[in-house]
C-alpha cells in the first residue's frame, strides 16, 4: 500500500499546528499553539469548505476538538480549564461540565455516530494521579450514564464505544500500580477485564487493539492475537473496520499484509514533499490516516490517502486477461475498455460457429497446467499488495515447474478433420501461433523467469 500526502495549511496557523480528530468523510480536527507556546486555537477542517475556527466556549476558554462523528457532530475539551463540550449539527456549542457534579474538569474521548459522548471527569484538573476520576456517557437527549458506577468503581476513563454497544475503558486501583482494561457490552451487561493491559481502540466488528504484558494484541470474541513486537512506549491510537492499526509514532499494521509487519508510514508515501510524519492520530474506514508531521520548524496536520492500485501497462493486463479467458473458454474472452472495466469480446464458448471451441480440450494435462500457471503468474504480477504479488508468482512458478514434468513429448492429439499442427487462441490476434513441439522449451524458459521473479 502507498499513500498520497495532503498537508493541511492555512495562513492563520502559527508554526505549531497538529491533527486531533478524523471522521469517515475526511473531516479533520486541528489544534494550534502560538509560536511562544501561549495562545491555543482549535479548528474544524472540511475538504470542501476549508478551515473554520472553533472560537471559545467562554472568554479565555478555547475550544479543542477531540472527536467528529459521521454526521459531522463534534465534541471536545476547552483549554485551559478542561470543560467538556458538544456541538450537534448546526446548533450552538453546549457545555457538558455542569452534568458532572463535583468533578469540574472533564475531557471528551469520543462522540459516536449515534451521538453518545464519552467523557472522563475528575476533581484534579490536569493531575494524572490521585483524586476522583469517573467515566460518563452523555446521550443525545443529554441523559447521563455514570459508567464507573455501572461497571466498576475503579473505572477511570472510557476510551471508545462501537455501533454494537461494546465499551472499552481503563481502570486502576487506588495505588495506580495495578492497571487493567475493561470490555463491557451495554446490551448483554457482560464484563471482561484484561489485567495489566490497556485497551486502546475498538472497531464496529468487535475487534479491540491494546497493549499488555506480551505486547500489542488484537482481541475478538475470546480469541487473542499477539502482534509483532513494536518499539517500547509506542501504543495503538486507532483501528478501522478493516482491522488496520495505527500507532502513536506513525507505524501501521495491515492484517491483509501481515507479512510486512509494522510499516513506517514515511516509507509508504508516494511523495513526502520534504515532510516527515512524526505522530499517528487516527484512521477512517476509507483507509485515510490523520497524522502530524514536520518540515524544519513547521509542524502541520496531514492526511494520507491510499493510492489506487497501480496497473502499470494496461495493455499488458488486457493481454493477460484475454489470454486467460480466451484459452479457458475457447473464445476471444475479455477485453478492457477505456474505462478500465473488463467486458466480453466476440462469440461465446458454446457458439457452434466458434472455430476454436475444442482447442483447450486437445491439450494434455501438462500443457493446460503450464498455460494456466503462466497466466496466474502474469496476473499475480499486477496485484497491488507486495506480499500477495510474491505469493502468487511463487505459486505460478510451482505450477509451471510441475507442468514441465508432465509435458508429453509425443505430439498432442488432433481433433477430427484438423490438418494443422498449430495450437492458437483467437485471444492473441496478430501473434505467431505456438507450435506444439516448442511448448516444453518455451515453458522451461518461462519457468526460469517466474522463479527469478518469485525470488525477488
Amino acid at each position: 500500500m502507498s499513500y498520497t500526502l495532503k498537508v493541511i495549511e492555512d495562513a492563520v496557523f502559527p508554526n505549531f499546528a497538529f491533527g486531533t480528530a478524523l471522521n469517515s468523510m475526511g473531516r479533520v480536527g486541528v489544534g494550534s499553539y502560538g509560536d511562544s507556546g501561549g495562545s491555543y486555537g482549535g479548528f474544524f477542517w472540511d475538504p470542501q469548505a476549508g478551515l473554520q475556527a472553533l472560537g471559545e466556549l467562554y472568554p479565555g476558554e478555547s475550544l479543542t476538538l477531540s472527536s467528529i462523528n459521521a454526521a459531522g457532530d463534534v465534541a471536545g475539551t476547552t483549554v485551559p480549564s478542561q470543560k467538556a463540550w458538544v456541538r450537534r449539527g448546526q446548533s450552538s456549542v453546549v457545555d457538558l461540565s455542569p452534568l458532572f457534579v463535583g468533578l469540574p474538569a472533564a475531557m471528551v474521548a469520543q462522540i459516536t455516530d449515534s451521538g453518545d459522548v464519552l467523557v472522563t471527569a475528575n476533581d484534579q484538573g490536569h493531575a494524572t494521579s490521585g483524586g476522583t476520576f469517573k467515566s460518563f456517557i452523555v446521550a443525545n437527549d443529554m441523559s447521563v450514564t455514570n459508567m464507573s458506577d455501572t461497571i466498576d468503581p475503579l473505572l477511570l476513563s472510557g476510551t471508545a464505544e462501537n455501533h454494537g454497544g461494546l465499551f472499552i475503558g481503563y481502570a486502576n486501583d487506588s495505588t495506580h500500580h495495578h492497571p487493567y482494561g475493561i470490555l463491557y457490552d451495554r446490551t448483554t451487561k457482560s464484563l471482561k477485564t484484561f489485567p495489566g493491559a490497556t485497551l486502546d481502540a475498538l472497531n464496529d466488528h468487535g475487534q479491540i487493539v491494546g497493549m499488555g504484558p506480551s505486547g500489542t494484541f488484537v482481541y475478538k470474541d475470546g480469541a487473542t492475537t499477539v502482534l509483532p513486537i513494536v518499539p517500547d512506549l509506542d501504543r495503538p491510537v486507532a483501528m478501522n473496520n478493516s482491522g488496520v492499526i495505527v500507532l502513536a509514532t506513525g507505524m501501521l499494521y495491515d492484517p491483509m499484509d501481515a507479512g510486512a509487519g509494522w510499516q513506517d508510514l514515511n516509507d509508504l508515501l508516494v511523495d513526502s514533499q520534504g515532510w516527515h510524519l512524526d505522530v499517528g492520530v487516527s484512521i477512517n474506514d476509507s483507509g485515510q490516516i490523520l497524522a502530524t508531521g514536520s518540515k524544519g520548524d513547521i509542524v502541520r496536520p496531514m492526511i494520507l490517502t491510499p493510492s489506487p492500485p497501480e496497473l502499470g501497462d494496461v495493455s499488458r493486463l488486457r493481454g493477460v486477461i484475454r489470454i486467460l479467458f480466451g484459452i479457458v473458454n475457447d473464445a476471444p474472452g475479455l477485453g478492457i475498455s477505456g474505462g478500465g472495466h473488463p467486458h466480453h469480446v466476440g462469440s461465446g464458448p458454446d457458439d457452434p460457429e466458434g472455430p476454436r471451441r475444442s482447442l483447450f480440450s486437445m491439450l494434455s494435462a501438462g500443457q493446460r497446467d503450464a498455460m494456466l500457471g503462466l497466466c496466474i503468474g502474469e496476473l499475480g504480477s499486477v496485484l497491488s499488495r507486495p506480499s500477495l504479488n510474491r505469493e502468487t508468482r511463487s505459486l505460478a512458478a510451482r505450477i509451471v515447474g510441475g507442468a514441465a514434468h508432465q509435458l508429453d513429448p509425443e505430439p498432442a492429439r488432433q481433433s477430427p478433420g484438423s490438418s494443422s499442427s498449430l495450437v492458437a487462441s483467437e485471444s492473441l490476434p496478430g501473434r505467431e501461433p505456438v507450435r506444439r513441439e516448442g511448448i516444453a522449451e518455451r515453458t522451461a524458459a518461462l519457468r526460469a523467469r517466474l522463479t527469478a521473479r518469485a525470488g525477488r
